[in-house]
């Protein structure tokens, strides 16, 4: 196993004291996994929300919602009461394949499998309004159910009264939303360092407020409501057409509805462009580098895999454009250019009159062995002959030059962001006499 520099992490005891006061050190320590600097900082916003669990509990808890499993039916345990449905009570199979609403094509009548059961909700918890969770987290199913349906254990359910229809279809696209699955990545205790499930109390942990806590109550439910109308269209649409056999077509409408609505859910959280490349990169590079298989090549897990030109003007890019908002309404503008090879590749960035609207990626052997040499000469200078280089970035007067790793993860949004940071954070030192 190959590990880089950039691969050790330094953790603070104080934030540890600090998380364990709040009751959240746990997830601290697996913040630190996968998340950057401004993950963490996202995380540490999203935690302070209100939580789930606020508002779902046990039925003597005496919540707003009611939270609880299937029944289990524990045929090797003694403790055993009888069922209280007939045959024809419709059952919903955790196999079975639904997303953002239960339908009556996704039941089947329970017949006599299920005469004892060890432990069974009360019935109340079967028929109320309910949105309904799988345990997973890589395919997790969470979908809004409108009418009676008993399911086993390994289905979650917070069901509501009626009058909240409306806030549990809306929990049922947020659960499943971009923002939250990033919030479970980074720190349900399983997903993304054993296995990939989510345990139920962690469901319970996810920041979910009510309309009236917004800071705008007016806004915020009006998110809730268009959300909700669009997610009771679903479901006069499953009723009035035949989907026998139609799985598929049925499940891409499903997840095209909860691409549409992403933008509500980060309306309603408040989540900022530069946020939203936290998340992105996220699902799109750790998430899908989580496991990989046996035989899978380093170019078939996203945030080893080679970076190619257009993630270094991704990158570049997106470093600029932050260094230049740090320097606005300053004389403080930069400009970038990459000099691309093999292992390493180095990002110039240099003081400018202007702002360029691209990054040029330069494929010069020569240009990349002149900094490269100019950069081990700046070193020696200023450390001596030996120097541990973690995350290597040199000032030259004007210039800037960082050295990079040719793997995606060192190449993403999230990465330009983070090295934006600490360039500016340094700047600022720097002007202070630090």
């Amino acid at each position: 196993m190959g590990l880089c520099e950039e691969d050790s992490i330094h953790l603070e005891l104080k934030d540890i004291l600090h998380a364990a006061g709040k009751g959240y050190a746990p997830v601290v320590w697996k913040s630190y996994y996968w998340g950057s600097w401004r993950d963490r900082r996202l995380l540490l916003r999203l935690i302070e929300l209100p939580k789930l669990g606020d508002l779902a509990g046990e039925k003597r808890e005496k919540k707003r919602w009611h939270k609880s499993q299937g029944f289990n039916s524990g045929l090797k345990s003694v403790h055993l009461k009888n069922t209280w449905w007939n045959n024809d009570y419709g059952f919903l199979d955790a196999n079975r394949r639904y997303d953002l609403v239960v339908s009556s094509y996704d039941v089947e009548p329970v017949g006599e499998r299920f005469p004892l059961a060890q432990y069974l909700p009360p019935e109340s918890f079967f028929e109320s309004p309910k949105v309904v969770v799988s345990v997973g987290s890589k395919d997790m199913k969470v979908a809004y159910c409108d009418f009676p349906v008993i399911f086993r254990h390994s289905i979650q359910a917070i069901t509501g009264p009626r009058a909240d229809e409306n806030l549990l279809r809306f929990l049922c696209v947020v659960i499943k939303s971009d923002i939250l699955q990033y919030y479970l990545f980074h720190t349900s205790a399983n997903w993304a360092i054993e296995r990939d499930k989510v345990h139920f109390h962690e469901l319970l942990s996810l920041p979910f407020f009510l309309p009236e806590d917004a800071p705008d109550p007016k806004k915020a439910q009006e998110i809730v409501d268009k959300a909700a109308h669009v997610v009771k269209d679903y479901e006069e649409k499953l009723k009035s057409e035949s989907w026998f056999g139609q799985e598929d077509r049925r499940n891409q409408g499903a997840k095209r509805i909860r691409r549409e609505l992403e933008p509500l859910v980060r309306d309603y959280y408040d989540i900022d462009q530069y946020e939203l490349m936290l998340i992105e990169d996220t699902l799109q590079l750790a998430k899908e580098s989580f496991h990989p298989k046996p035989s899978q090549s380093i170019n078939d897990t996203p945030t080893l895999k080679e970076t190619k030109e257009k993630e270094c003007h991704v990158y570049a890019e997106t470093l600029c454009e932050m260094l230049n908002h740090f320097g606005k309404g300053s004389k403080f503008k930069v400009k970038g250019e990459v000099y691309r090879g093999m292992p390493y590749s180095v990002v110039h960035v240099s003081l400018s009159d202007r702002i360029n609207r691209t990054v040029p990626i330069l494929e010069s052997k020569e240009g990349l062995a002149k900094i490269l040499q100019r950069m081990g000469h700046l070193l020696q200078q200023r450390q001596g002959h030996f120097v541990f280089c973690q995350n290597l970035k040199v000032f030259d007067g004007d210039d800037l030059y960082i050295l990079k790793p040719m793997q995606m993860r060192f190449w993403s949004r999230t990465a330009a962001l983070n090295d934006a940071d600490e360039i500016a954070g340094y700047i600022i030192q720097i002007r202070r006499g630090s």
